[in-house]
């Protein structure tokens, strides 16, 4: 008994210990990232505040956040941070918050449905109409973010030299257009002749993703060697080797500036050539949007969501990097030099690590290596162990497209889940039925489990209607629950 009383008092303690500690770490969190270069906005002092940043031609870089959001806890420190590197880097953007909890008004205006939101409002834009961030949330992130929004949406006079250095920290492809060099002009007046109006209208929409650049001396004198330029090529979308999937896991090698960081598997650098003028707004802009994930590419938590939101169909290798992935990565490039690579962009990711969240959607570690294909935005996928399987990868990306194969569309509704199982529960009959068909004995077996298991749902059944009819009894008698006249208690007189 003692021991008993111990144990709980041994406990108790150790649960107001962590209490006190949380609360104490709690305090200090709040007191860290507490800073006057990210001042909190209130309804009345957004516009006032974003006036007089405009005023100073000074971006300002604002999160949308609430207390209880885990993601925001763990976001809102490296905001802050980075508004404080920003600082000492001179940066020239200015950083702010708003606790949407106590601003509800102030939140729905800007369309703030998910937290944390992180807007972007630039000088020369409507303050209703800011630009939504969509880059890695650490302080490297920010800083990357706000180092490229405020420089000229398109970085001149390019170099092999400058593009290498652009792509340095980039998650996605660059994009690099040839155009005529100043010196070339006959006179002073086309000297000052504009960037080309599709180039410009592009980088406005693109710059907070993709680095744009501009070359002088055309393609050839950016890009690496090996590329095969067309003789018409008047822009590029150019993936180096470090976004390329190679079909290989980072090993235990380091960098050889001795770093701590792993080396990465590097696969071949990619590209898309565009061949039309850069002065036709309404086609470049189509074909930028169509063609920004050149190659296969490695996917992980920085790129997925961009790769799998960019209004094209995806089809992804969850990959298992304890096997042998060369067919894999074969049958994948296979795919993505042909047709295919017109309807399709082609990605891998680590099964192992991503698990959980594949989990979700049907694609299990043990199956691994597994195909699947994303449309609208990742609102629909496919996946099927029997119909969509990467050994014959090519064939059936095709028989999805001819809607000659009888895969599942699934969506996160309750009747794509209704689907999802009598699609199992149809397969795993037919394995029943197949194991049956292997002698008297599996027979025996399968018809014994059957017998069980219908008495079993049978007995539930009964036991389930029997319950339901106590319940929803309309018949009931009071005094068959009060106790006999001898046994209750006498009335109690009222004077």
């Amino acid at each position: 008994m003692r021991a008993v009383v111990a144990a709980c008092g041994a406990y108790g303690a150790g649960i107001l210990a962590s209490s006190l500690l949380f609360c104490t770490l709690a305090l200090a969190d709040d007191a860290q990232v507490d800073s006057e270069h990210c001042p909190t906005l209130t309804e009345e002092s957004f516009e006032a505040h974003l006036d007089k940043r405009r005023k100073k031609q000074v971006p300002s870089f604002v999160m949308f956040h609430v207390s209880w959001c885990k993601a925001c806890q763990r976001t809102y420190p490296q905001f802050v941070q980075a508004a404080e590197q920003a600082v000492e880097k001179e940066i020239p953007i200015d950083f702010a918050h708003v606790d949407c909890e106590g601003q509800k008004n102030l939140c729905k205006r800007f369309g703030v449905k998910g937290y944390p939101s992180i807007k972007l409002f630039e000088v020369k834009k409507d303050t209703d109409d800011p630009r939504a961030f969509k880059s890695q949330r650490t302080v490297e992130g920010f800083l990357n973010y706000a180092e490229r929004m405020t420089q000229p949406a398109v970085r001149e006079n390019a170099t092999k030299e400058s593009v290498q250095e652009a792509l340095k920290e980039e998650m996605f492809s660059a994009i690099v257009a040839a155009v005529a060099a100043k010196g070339d002009a006959k006179d002073q007046k086309d000297q000052k002749k504009p960037l080309p109006a599709g180039l410009l209208a592009i980088a406005d929409t693109w710059r907070d993703r993709h680095a744009i650049l501009a070359s002088n001396h055309g393609l050839a004198a950016v890009l690496p060697q090996a590329a095969e330029i067309p003789k018409d090529a008047t822009l590029v979308v150019y993936s180096p080797p470090e976004q390329q999937w190679s079909g290989r896991e980072p090993s235990n090698a380091t960098a050889p500036d001795n770093s701590s960081e792993l080396l990465a598997p590097q696969g071949p650098a990619a590209y898309a050539f565009y061949t039309g003028s850069l002065e036709d707004t309404e086609a470049l802009a189509a074909w930028v949007e169509r063609n920004r994930f050149p190659g296969v590419w490695r996917l992980g938590e920085g790129n997925f969501f961009e790769f799998t939101h960019a209004s094209r169909r995806t089809a992804v290798v969850a990959t298992s990097p304890n096997e042998t992935q060369a067919l894999v990565e074969a049958e994948l490039r296979r795919c993505a030099s042909s047709s295919l690579g017109e309807e399709y962009i082609f990605g891998a990711v680590n099964g192992v690590e991503w698990a959980e969240s594949l989990g979700d959607f049907n694609i299990l570690k043990q199956d691994l290596p597994r195909a699947f294909v994303t449309e609208e935005n990742f609102e629909v996928w496919v996946e099927d162990i029997e119909l969509l399987r990467v050994a014959s990868l090519e064939q059936d990306l095709q028989g999805i497209l001819d809607a000659s194969s009888l895969v599942l569309r699934q969506s996160r509704t309750t009747w794509s889940k209704v689907q999802f199982y009598q699609r199992e529960s149809g397969r795993k009959m037919e394995e029943v039925r197949l194991y049956a068909s292997n002698g008297w004995k599996e027979s025996s077996i399968v018809l014994t489990l059957l017998v069980l298991g219908t008495a079993i749902v049978g007995l539930s059944c009964r036991l389930f209607c029997a319950c339901c009819r106590e319940l929803l009894s309309d018949e009931y008698d009071p005094s068959s629950h009060r106790p006999p006249a001898a046994q209750q208690p006498p009335r109690q007189k009222r004077d």
